[in-house]
């Protein structure tokens, strides 16, 4: 096989056996809107001449986080009612945390390819979707991406500690003030822009009530 053709094969059998979850293709992807949410499923290959290690990743996306970037910064091009990543993981960290079984999955032939789809339905179907549904509640979706174990993960802590402000004020976390706090010292080694960043949004929240926030967010 080629990697195109393994591509080919991987993407058209997760979206043949995804679609009764409600899922669709987009780009190399699939996703599934639910109100202001978007779930979506992705994976990679690697060209190894002979085989292509493979690997799965998904997460949950927000419009209205999306919106609210795309007002406060600029610069960054966002255009509104666009999904934003709010939660990801990615099979080689569920693996390292032993909640995953196969590191990644060698492919050669199409049979390989069936394996891995099956068992990523099946742990998505038994665990992830449950889990991702919970974050489409807004106060768990704040408990969670405010936890230490999403810091300890991040794989960019500016944009987690962003995120996790944003949804810290619209679900109005009493720990709003001490998280402010806690990520501003946590992103003190990062790069200027980085915490210039952090610091026009702490500014736009702390200017708008939630309300104002839900008004500009749609």
């Amino acid at each position: 096989m080629k990697k195109s053709e393994v591509n080919r094969v991987l993407l058209n059998k997760l979206s043949d056996k995804f679609k009764k979850l409600g899922f669709k293709k987009r780009k190399g992807f699939l996703f599934k809107k639910d109100k202001d949410y978007e779930y979506y499923i992705g994976y990679g290959i690697v060209d190894s001449d002979i085989t292509f290690p493979s690997t799965f990743h998904y997460g949950i996306s927000s419009v209205k986080v999306n919106n609210l970037l795309a007002t406060i910064l600029l610069e960054r091009g966002l255009k509104k009612g666009d999904p934003y990543t709010v939660y990801g993981t990615k099979q080689t960290r569920l693996f390292d945390n032993g909640e995953f079984p196969v590191l990644e999955y060698d492919i050669e032939t199409e049979k390989d390819i069936t394996k891995m789809v099956n068992d990523l339905y099946e742990y998505y179907t038994k665990v992830a979707y449950p889990f991702l549904e919970k974050l489409t509640e807004i106060h768990e979706l704040d408990k969670f991406i405010n936890s230490q174990k999403v810091l300890n993960e991040s794989m960019h802590l500016p944009t987690t500690l962003i995120n996790g402000l944003i949804v810290s004020k619209l679900s109005q976390n009493p720990n709003y003030e001490q998280l402010k706090s806690k990520y501003n010292e946590l992103i003190k080694e990062w790069p200027e822009w980085s915490r210039q960043d952090l610091n026009k949004v702490v500014e736009f929240l702390d200017n708008h009530t939630k309300e104002e926030l839900e008004n500009i967010s749609k």
